[in-house]
């Protein structure tokens, strides 16, 4: 959510100043990322208005512009057989994850 809400910032800092770089913003968000890119890899993709859209594993969004989905991690199904999750997709995934898309 904090690397959607900066590239929001971000590009209404460049709609009010085109002529001058938002660089507080543009470290702050570099720093995120950087952050993020620690606890799990992640590409990222510049977008035409300025704001950077953040990918994990084989591409699912994390965050696309000015709005980021929710990520779930599904514990692997237990040793007895049950299955962690109700949703086919998973079944053979550990840890399975959900994204949800507003």
């Amino acid at each position: 959510a904090q690397i959607a809400d900066v590239n929001q910032r971000i590009t209404i800092a460049e709609a009010v100043t085109p002529n001058q770089q938002p660089n507080d913003l543009l470290d702050q968000r570099d720093q995120l990322l950087s952050d993020l890119n620690k606890e799990i890899r992640v590409s990222t993709l510049t977008q035409s208005d300025g704001t950077i859209s953040v990918f994990i594993g084989n591409g699912q969004p994390l965050v696309v512009g000015n709005t980021n989905n929710t990520l779930n991690a599904i514990a692997a199904a237990a040793a007895s057989g049950q299955r962690a999750s109700q949703d086919d997709a998973c079944q053979s995934l550990t840890p399975c994850l959900h994204f949800s898309y507003p």
